[in-house]
């Protein structure tokens, strides 16, 4: 059980990550620095200095696509990050509302308890995707095969938590 739990954990870490490159690759193609270099003062320029722009470009994309140092992978793991936290505030906000009369309670009782559920993500994290670099392991193994199926549960783990506290509010 656990094992599945981990591999569609990375499965949606994998497809947060592939996204964001996509995203990425497309604004990096459209950004107003492309477009300057892309001018026929900076294509001399550069050419000068013994470059070409697509050589800028295919190192651009060994950066953003690296899952070693890569941004991409940063925000990917802060996705991952927020997920949990995203659903454990609204299952306590559902709880908040079936058991007692007040809709929050104090401010201090509700900063205790967010700091708790992100202590809480980071362990889910750091057992399911960081420990041992799990997420390379899983990276390399999804590179090849990715179906219509692992598509649909990383859809349902990413939506899920912003559902349930959707619906939270109103109760």
């Amino acid at each position: 059980m656990i094992k599945k739990i981990e591999l569609y954990w990375n499965i949606t870490h994998y497809i947060v990550y592939r996204a964001l490159c996509i995203a990425t690759f497309i604004v990096d193609r459209h950004s107003p620095i492309t477009l300057l270099l892309d001018t026929h003062i900076f294509k001399k320029w550069i050419e000068r200095r013994g470059g070409t722009i697509k050589q800028i470009n295919n190192a651009t994309d060994k950066v953003l696509n690296n899952p070693i140092i890569s941004v991409n992978v940063w925000y990917a793991d802060l996705i991952m990050m927020i997920l949990p936290v995203v659903f454990l505030s609204g299952l306590e906000i559902y709880c908040v509302a079936v058991f007692n009369d007040t809709l929050l309670p104090s401010i201090k009782i509700t900063t205790l308890i967010l700091i708790c559920d992100v202590i809480i993500s980071y362990l889910l994290n750091y057992v399911l995707l960081f420990h041992k670099d799990k997420y390379l392991y899983y990276f390399k193994k999804l590179d090849h095969k990715t179906s219509p199926k692992m598509y649909f549960i990383s859809l349902l783990i990413i939506s899920l938590p912003f559902l349930v506290i959707i619906t939270s509010f109103f109760l």
